[in-house]
């Protein structure tokens, strides 16, 4: 076959799928138009990346969506009446709830599929989500969480100088067995910090904050315990043991400065993160102080071994009472 009648035949196979596949195609190629023998046809009301979308969605049934992208998604499924793409069973298999709530106002007014009663509750059970706060982990459903959940292992804060601690977030694979950094880190220089995750969020828990200055022309290191980060323990912590029941943060134990003194003092406390409120509650008190000491979970149990107390080597092992989660200040 020539080439030249090969490539013809080839466009009219487009053409005649696009026809078959969108009303707007229909009426383009249609037998009085110009634009059904034409090499190229332009549609400049129509974004690249929208048109892009659209035409992959109708030669391989596959959509690409995204909060920046769905918004020319949706204007040029419209433009081209392709209907499919913008069906209320397809926008309904979206997940509002990881979409930021300053996109959903714009979502909601981007199509009028996006005003069936089924898209409107959808977004508005998102703004309720997004509306928690605090509660967040606690309150996901299938709206809300990540389609896939890749086993990684993140290594946050720290690093090989003591005195200047990364910001960056690592990741390892375990499949490649590879490192890489991630685009988000910690907003403080950290060290001997905790960290758990729970509900898929990732809680950084009090440490050390390292700052860099200048003192006389040269230049120093500022160390300051802090107590922040999943809200404000109530007491600054280092040295610490954390982890996690029932969706339950528990920090166990530790070092604190007093900033007076500048003396660091072991303690025995136990605190718990209450998410629904967002608040640090006191817990059961472990017998003796101790620090640099490890914890594990066994069914609603938690417990605790090794550690220092004032400086010296000493060996606990224990049992921490965590099931009713009751504070001791009610």
């Amino acid at each position: 076959m020539p080439p030249l009648l090969q490539a013809s035949l080839l466009l009219l196979l487009h053409y005649s799928f696009l026809s078959s596949s969108s009303d707007y195609f229909w009426a383009l190629f249609g037998d009085n138009m110009l634009e059904r023998f034409a090499p190229s046809v332009s549609l400049p009301a129509l974004t690249p990346g929208g048109l892009e979308a659209v035409l992959d969605f109708l030669y391989s049934g596959w959509l690409s969506l995204s909060p920046s992208t769905l918004p020319v998604v949706l204007e040029a499924a419209r433009y081209l009446q392709v209907e499919a793409a913008v069906s209320n069973l397809l926008l309904s298999r979206l997940r509002f709830g990881l979409v930021a709530t300053s996109d959903l106002a714009a979502l909601s007014h981007a199509h009028r599929a996006m005003a069936t009663p089924l898209v409107r509750s959808q977004l508005t059970r998102a703004l309720e989500y997004h509306a928690l706060g605090s509660a967040q982990p606690i309150r996901q459903s299938r709206q809300t969480s990540l389609r896939a959940l890749p086993n990684r292992v993140l290594l946050v804060g720290g690093g090989a100088a003591a005195d200047c601690p990364e910001q960056q977030m690592l990741t390892f694979d375990l499949r490649t067995r590879t490192f890489s950094s991630l685009a988000s880190g910690v907003p403080r220089r950290l060290r001997r910090h905790c960290v758990c995750s729970v509900g898929g969020f990732l809680f950084v828990i009090g440490g050390e904050e390292v700052r860099e200055g200048d003192e006389d022309g040269g230049k120093s290191v500022t160390v300051t315990t802090t107590n922040q980060e999943a809200g404000s323990m109530q007491e600054r912590r280092v040295q610490f043991a954390c982890c996690v029941v029932e969706d339950v943060i528990y920090a166990i134990g530790g070092r604190h400065t007093n900033p007076e003194t500048n003396t660091r003092t072991s303690v025995a406390s136990v605190e718990f993160y209450d998410m629904a409120s967002g608040t640090w509650r006191r817990g059961a008190t472990m017998p003796r102080p101790v620090y640099g000491h490890a914890s594990a979970v066994l069914g609603n149990g938690i417990y605790v071994s090794g550690g220092l107390h004032d400086g010296l080597f000493f060996f606990f092992f224990g049992k921490c009472m965590c099931t009713s989660h009751q504070s001791d200040a009610d």
